[in-house]
């Protein structure tokens, strides 16, 4: 599911929806827990703190929810190489 997820993600950081982009991360995060994808699961905290502080365009320190959420993707297309490969 985590292509509708990245997608929930995405619109939320587009309509600048802070809940939604909480609630988004946060369901990604509880998900890729359950593999053990850490570099995944640190990304959508991030996301999850961002959005729940209310700071869906960043925190004034270079640090955007875009490159969070390019970090994510990233993250995201690491983990599916490795269970593509099992």
């Amino acid at each position: 599911d985590y292509p509708k997820v990245l997608a929930e993600i995405r619109a939320a950081i587009v309509a600048k929806d802070a809940k939604r982009l909480e609630m988004s991360a946060h369901t990604l995060k509880g998900s890729s827990g359950n593999f053990g994808a850490r570099m995944v699961v640190e990304s959508a905290s991030r996301l999850e703190q961002m959005g729940r502080a209310g700071r869906v365009d960043g925190d004034g320190q270079g640090s955007s929810a875009f490159e969070e959420f390019k970090m994510l993707d990233q993250a995201l297309s690491v983990l599916r190489a490795e269970l593509d490969a099992l």
